[in-house]
């Protein structure tokens, strides 16, 4: 765990049931800005499953987002979304010199934090959770065809139970993969003590929001390290013969003699 005036930060992560990990993850810490000073730098990388050379993918599509941050000198929205065209563009680059890794591509969710907010960019269907109080938010749209098969219902052009169980309903509608990215989720977060953001690939769920929730205000008090191995320690403990990579940064605010809070009994659901 790292700690950065009075907000501190942490990760971990687990293989799952899987061959290979195929998440990254980073963080710079203070890194450059043209704002308010800029407190951390923070990305989560998933390798797209089923293709060749996730982890590849996602560790070129990392490293390079997190160095060309560093050598952009533009205002935060504009550097984050230069990051990402650099660190897609490397990845088109591997490709073309290597034709057998055709198709390899990953998600990507970064946020940068300052003292009350922090801008973020999602491309995927990795996640980027805001728990405050006794509840917890995502807050990046996710980039999957499940979008579509709704719109179409709400015109009317299919049913609800052909949109619920059509077989491409997870299936990505963008990625980091040296293309053209059809979208690019940014936009700009405000946070107050006592939050808690979570940079996560989907396998974290495995857990409902309400476990999630239940484990930050559990131990909000420890910090971001317990909250961040708590929630891989949990996923783990499900054993899951499926268990897909999972790997979560944590950035919490936290408050003197922060109290625990009760979480209501009301279900959550994690999509």
């Amino acid at each position: 765990m790292s700690m950065i005036e009075g907000r501190d930060f942490a990760a971990a992560s687990t293989i799952g049931a899987r061959m290979r990990q195929e998440d990254d993850w980073g963080t710079h810490v203070n890194p450059p800005a043209q704002e308010e000073s800029a407190q951390l730098l923070a990305a989560v990388a998933d390798g797209m499953g089923g293709m060749p050379a996730g982890d590849r993918a996602s560790r070129i599509t990392l490293r390079t987002f997190m160095d060309s941050y560093l050598a952009i000198r533009q205002p935060a929205r504009e550097r984050l979304r230069h990051a990402l065209a650099h660190a897609n563009r490397e990845l088109g680059i591997t490709v073309e010199a290597e034709p057998e890794f055709n198709g390899m591509g990953c998600t990507l969710v970064a946020a940068l934090f300052f003292h009350n907010r922090c801008e973020w960019l999602s491309v995927g269907d990795s996640f980027i959770l805001r728990c405050r109080d006794d509840s917890i938010e995502r807050i990046n749209p996710l980039h999957i065809y499940a979008n579509e098969l709704d719109e179409q219902v709400r015109r009317g052009e299919i049913n609800i139970e052909t949109a619920n169980d059509h077989p491409d309903r997870t299936a990505l509608t963008s990625v980091v993969q040296g293309k053209v990215l059809e979208e690019v989720a940014q936009g700009e977060l405000q946070l107050v003590a006592g939050d808690v953001v979570l940079l996560a690939s989907d396998g974290i769920l495995t857990l409902s929001y309400e476990e999630i929730t239940t484990i930050c205000l559990d131990q909000i008090e420890e910090g971001a390290g317990s909250i961040a191995s708590t929630i891989i320690r949990q996923i783990e403990a499900k054993g899951r013969a499926s268990q897909d990579n999972a790997t979560v940064v944590v950035w919490c605010a936290r408050t003197p003699k922060m109290r625990k809070r009760k979480l209501p009994n009301s279900p959550m659901s994690p999509v």
